[in-house]
This record gives C-alpha cells, structure tokens and sequence, in this order.
C-alpha cells in the first residue's frame, strides 16, 4: 500500500530539506543583523533555531532509522531480536522519539509568542515597552523548554513509550490506556499532553488573532468615518465611494492570520488527534495511509513557519537588501581605497626613478642671512620716490 516506507522517508527528507532552506534564510538574516535585543527577532531566531534542529532531525533521524530497519517488520521488536546490539539501538530510538516528540511543542509555544508579542504592540502600543522585554521573552522561552521536557520525559516512567512505528518511519510517543496498569495516570498524562501540546497555544493563537482583527476593523472604521466627516464639512464636490472605504481590502489583513491558523489546523492537528485516538483506544482502527499522512503533515510545519515569517515578511527582504547594498558599498570603498593607494605608491615609485633624489646640507642657524636694507637715505630715498 502506499506510502510505503521508502517514499515516506523520501518525502519527509525532501519536505526537510525546504525547511531547512527557509529556516537558513531567517538565520543569515538575524545573525547579519546582530539585533537581538528586539523580542519580535529574538522570538524569530528561536523559532527558526528549533524549526531547523526539526528539519535535521528528519534528514538524518528519520531517514537514517527508515533506512537500517527497513519495510519488513511491523514493529521494531522483530527487529531488535535480529539483532545483537539491542541497547544501542534501543537508546537511539529513544533519543529520536524525545526529539521528535520535544521539538513540534516548541515551536507551537513559540508561534504563540510571536502572536502574542504582535497582539500586545496592537492593543497597547504605548505600554509595550513595560509589558513585554527581552528578558521576559527569554523567560518564556526558558519556561517553554522546561515544561516541555518535563511533559517528553514523563513517558520515561513506563506508562508510555517511544516506540518506532514503520507507517510513521520515526520513533514516537505512543500511549495504551487499555494496556497500563495505571490508567488514571496515563489517562491524565494523554490528556495534559494533549492539551498543552496543542490545543493550548492553538486556541491562544486564535483568539490573539481575532482581537487584532477587531482592533483592526474599529481603527478602520474610526478613520473611514473621520475621513468622511471632514469631506463634509469642508464642503467640497468630492465623490465618496463609500464602497471603496468599506471595501474588501479587509481580507489582505485576514490573509496572513489565515495562512497562520490553517497550517496549524491542517497539518498539526492531525497528528495530535491520531495520538490521541491511538492512545484511548478505540473500537475502530485507522488506515495506515492516515497515519503516514499525519506524519508527513506534520513535517510541513517547519516550511510553513519559515515562509510565513521569512519568505513573505517585507521587513526581512528589506532588511537583507540594505544589507547586501552595505556590504557592496564596503567592498567598493575598500576597491576604491586600494586602488588610489596603489596609483599613488606607483607614481611616487617613478618619480624617485626619474628624479633622483639631492642630498643638500641642513641650514644652521651660525650661517649668516641676509639682511634688508632698512636705508632709506640717499640715493635709495631717490629711487624709492622716482615716478
């Protein structure tokens, strides 16, 4: 059936590998830049960071995994009694799966920053310096890793494992309510990890959005009317086009929100919500196409990331273009600099050659100088007078 492991791995490498192009972008741009002390870049170089720590994962990870076990065994247990290096293989799979269960909740928590950081500049412009700050940002960011690797070690106690799954050709969390001899437990972990995994800073995101939406469209509307007040009352034959100030414009500001919101929904929840049917166990049982597709969704997140806030922001391609320009301008100026300074050590090259140079004596000051003459008198008075 298709996919089969080999094109998903050939899939999620060549989904990674764009994302990890995108990511790069971001990253040649901050660290030229060398701004970090904004929170909007410092959020931006995180995101991208760990997008990237996302996307090698996949290349080498994933891949290199899919590669050594191969499309024969359905469950990796088969293979490891195959094998004589059990614990090697047992340690690697774990490691993959903390990463690849680690990273996804990361840069969600941190789309939910960026969100956040963009709602507060909206909403309050004139308190954001008070309300939001680097050392907050780095805050949060130290407190998202925190709860984040306490929620990835906790399947360490034995309720849940990271398990390698071939319709996934990755290591993964995977969670047995049915199977576990404390089911409440497991059952509140599948639910915390749920949730704050995802619906969380989804249903954070979306509201964020739809206040700046609101707040968007009442300052529209307050300069609409303004504008037409003041048509008014100066009395001019001005056509209003009241359609034209009410016009669909609307939706270039509901695009990018949008483009935001449906990655998230379209290629995160499907994983999430796979997870968390696996893991109550239900009476049906999903395809294994469904589980491939989830996974392979999930990988686009990354590139979707990268291009909606690299590819697509305006202030990064300005950015980059007065970089390029500065550095241009140096290498220019320093052409220029080394030339004229070259022309100038040739010329003065030939003229020593053509003029030697005169070895004179240093005046002393016992050689007698000239004195004016200060007479007046006489025949000098005569011919100082004569016409």
């Amino acid at each position: 059936m298709w996919p089969t492991s080999i094109s998903l791995i050939v899939l999620e490498a060549f989904v990674a590998a764009f994302g990890l192009f995108f990511n790069s972008y971001i990253l040649v741009i901050l660290f030229w830049q060398k701004r970090f002390h904004n929170v909007h870049n410092l959020l931006l170089l995180h995101l991208a960071i760990v997008d990237s720590l996302f996307c090698l994962n996949i290349l080498f990870g994933n891949t290199s995994l899919g590669l050594t076990i191969g499309d024969h065994f359905d469950h990796i247990d088969d293979y490891l009694s195959a094998n004589h290096s059990q614990t090697l293989y047992l340690l690697v799979l774990q490691a993959q799966g903390f990463i690849w269960t680690l990273l996804p909740i990361i840069f969600i928590w941190t789309l939910f920053g960026l969100t956040w950081d963009k709602y507060i500049a909206i909403s309050s412009p004139f308190c954001y310096s008070s309300l939001i700050n680097s050392k907050k940002a780095l805050i949060f960011i130290v407190t998202t890793w925190s709860f984040a690797i306490i929620i990835c070690v906790s399947p360490s106690l034995g309720e849940c494992l990271y398990i390698y799954s071939i319709h996934r050709s990755t290591s993964s969390i995977s969670c047995d309510i049915s199977a576990s001899s404390k089911k409440e437990f497991t059952l509140f972990f599948i639910i915390i990890y749920f949730l704050f995994s995802f619906i969380i800073p989804l249903t954070a995101i979306i509201v964020c959005n739809f206040r700046i939406l609101l707040i968007a469209q009442d300052h529209r509307t307050r300069i609409t009317s303004s504008l037409i007040e003041i048509i008014q009352r100066s009395q001019l034959d001005l056509p209003l086009n009241k359609d034209y100030l009410n016009c669909k414009k609307s939706w270039n500001a509901f695009l990018p929100i949008s483009q935001l919101i449906g990655s998230l929904i379209l290629f995160a929840l499907p994983y999430y919500l796979i997870f968390f049917i696996e893991s109550l166990n239900f009476a049906f049982q999903l395809p294994s196409f469904i589980i491939s597709m989830s996974t392979l969704c999930l990988c686009f997140i990354p590139t979707t990331n990268a291009y909606i806030y690299g590819v697509q922001s305006k202030t990064l391609r300005n950015t980059l273009k007065s970089l390029i320009m500065r550095y241009l301008y140096k290498q220019n100026v320093s052409y220029e600099i080394d030339r004229r300074l070259s022309i100038r050590s040739h010329s003065s090259l030939v003229n020593l050659n053509r003029f030697p140079r005169r070895y004179t004596y240093p005046i002393l000051a016992s050689i007698s100088q000239p004195k004016l003459n200060t007479d007046l008198t006489g025949s000098h008075y005569d011919k100082f007078y004569r016409c």
